[in-house]
């Protein structure tokens, strides 16, 4: 994108109204805006041009959405100059390829990467973003990337994330960029090459592969929570992304590991019973006054079920799971509940560092089979 000039930043001062006003003016023909979306309907009254936003997947034309995580992707009028001629050709291509329902299925990671259009969707439906769109609304304008720290998009949207599903406050996110930066730079700008994926995974492939992952860590059994959101209730911590086709680098793999990269791993000890309890019962997620219950994935033991319990199951080394017996348990310290199990023991792993030593160098190809 960035050889194809389809990012214009020369003037990267500018305000979200800015912006809007030379779309309006005919100044531009489209327009990368981070809010203001308000600003823009209130004027395309007065417009005589007809504009309009590039939507991403909705069940149905009311619940499109406006991606504040890619954003809106436009091609730089340098284009149209003399010699750039392969560009623009480079160029119309990435459009063509975000315009497909492929590419913004690669696009769209999960329901807590959305923001509603403006005045379309109720805020309490998506309580993630409420603090964030009053924001955007009032006129303001978020602070988004520099120019030169591109290194740096992953973890600094990660970080952004976090905040937005705990205290909401962005504080320290420009010291969190210069460290990063910094990192990146003593280690060179290209990508760290971490493992390869030969085909796109779906989404529960990639939550199982993450599971299987997770058991290199010791133990008998290795559990993760799905991640996304239900009925706007989020469950950041979880497996929250997919895998696609290609060179999987140092960051591109975060949102797919459960829990925050910070946080470590701990190890239960707990009885068959309660091993089969916890996974029947899923892990439920508190936001607002509104409750959700997302699936746990475990690897390391195969199980029948029976009208949604966990009838019978066999441990990978042969054993039967038996209800009084002793099970050691792998899970990320955010779906540790330690009111209902109070002998989780904190490895000290560092839930990415450990996922790095699993990966590095791997091809990483589909689960054999899905736990569920």
């Amino acid at each position: 994108m960035i050889d194809a000039d389809a990012f214009d930043i020369s003037d990267k001062e500018a305000k979200n109204n800015d912006v809007t006003d030379n779309l309006l003016n005919r100044k531009a023909a489209m327009s990368f805006t981070i809010g203001g979306f308000p600003y823009l309907v209130t004027n395309l009254k007065s417009c005589n041009d007809e504009i309009g936003g590039i939507p991403y997947l909705g069940d149905t034309p009311e619940q499109q959405f406006l991606n504040i995580s890619v954003s809106n992707i436009g091609i730089s009028k340098k284009l149209s100059e003399p010699g750039n001629e392969k560009k623009l050709e480079a160029a119309l291509k990435v459009m063509e390829y975000i315009s497909s329902e492929d590419g913004q299925k690669t696009m769209h990671v999960a329901e807590t990467d959305i923001s509603p259009l403006a005045g379309s969707v109720p805020s309490k439906e998506f309580p993630p973003y409420k603090d964030v769109w009053d924001v955007f609304g009032s006129g303001s304008a978020a602070p988004y990337i520099l120019e030169g720290y591109e290194d740096v998009w992953v973890e600094a949207g990660t970080f952004v994330k976090d905040e937005l599903f705990t205290n909401g406050s962005l504080e320290g996110l420009s010291e969190k960029m210069d460290e990063l930066h910094k990192v990146a730079l003593s280690k060179g700008t290209a990508p760290v090459h971490v493992a390869s994926v030969p085909e796109d995974l779906t989404h529960s492939q990639t939550v199982q592969l993450m599971a299987d992952l997770l058991l290199n860590a010791g133990g008998d059994v290795a559990v993760v929570s799905d991640g996304g959101a239900i009925n706007g209730v989020p469950n950041a911590n979880g497996v929250s992304g997919r895998l696609f086709a290609g060179e999987l680098d140092n960051d591109g793999f975060s949102i797919c590991i459960p829990g925050n990269s910070g946080n470590n791993l701990v190890k239960l000890t707990l009885t068959g019973e309660e091993l089969f309890s916890l996974l029947e019962n899923g892990r439920t997620v508190t936001y607002e006054d509104q409750n959700a219950v997302f699936d746990y994935y475990w690897s390391g033991m195969d199980a029948v079920i029976e009208n949604d319990k966990i009838a019978s199951a066999v441990l990978s080394d042969g054993r039967t799971v038996e209800k009084d017996g002793k099970y050691e348990v792998i899970v990320s310290a955010v779906d540790y509940d330690a009111e209902a199990y109070s002998n989780g023991e904190d490895t000290g792993v560092i839930i990415k560092e450990a996922y790095l030593e699993f990966m590095t160098d791997k091809t990483l190809t589909a689960p054999e089979k899905l736990c569920r």
